[in-house]
């Protein structure tokens, strides 16, 4: 498993872990890759610049992601941050990035999970979320309701999922 950290999101993701009193020691063994940010959490095994162009940005990410792929294994890849980069491009540069992570789907050598901030992104560019989603294979929306979270699979391209409620108190 490999978790790709865009812009200190996992460091946050960490100190409210750590606030709640959760145990992280988990996260030291993880391999990440730093797309921008300056906080290291886990084993940093490449780092990427956020000034780069989205298309040199989208090759060195897509190789980075082919060399996890180890041969007849998959890999479990956890995206977080990735909307942070909404509110500072230009919609042109953004609609690059999806370009880019379209390429991934279909190839079963990897599992990918996006966990997107929806408000952020909505608020930055409204556009991208649904482009987004179009693109993904499974989308699940998590809401919170007092001490309840809800997941919801409202896309998918397997039926017996779709529809699916599961909350968590």
């Amino acid at each position: 498993m490999a978790i790709v950290d865009f812009l200190d999101t996992l460091y946050l993701y960490k100190a409210q872990l750590e606030l709640a009193g959760e145990d992280t020691s988990f996260l030291n063994d993880v391999k990440v890759i730093k797309v921008g940010g300056r906080l290291n959490v886990g084993q940093v095994i490449e780092r990427l610049r956020v000034k780069d162009e989205p298309i040199i940005l989208a090759q060195e990410y897509t190789k980075i992601l082919n060399s996890l792929v180890k041969e007849g294994e998959v890999a479990v890849v956890l995206v977080l941050g990735i909307e942070k980069f909404a509110p500072i491009l230009e919609l042109e540069k953004v609609l690059t990035g999806i370009n880019a992570l379209l390429s991934f789907v279909g190839d079963e050598r990897r599992i990918m999970f996006y966990f997107i901030n929806t408000d952020v992104l909505e608020r930055a560019i409204p556009e991208v979320l649904p482009l987004l989603e179009d693109i993904g294979t499974t989308v699940v929306r998590i809401n919170v309701v007092e001490k309840s979270y809800t997941f919801s699979v409202v896309k998918t391209i397997n039926r017996k999922i779709l529809g699916l409620k599961v909350t968590y108190s």
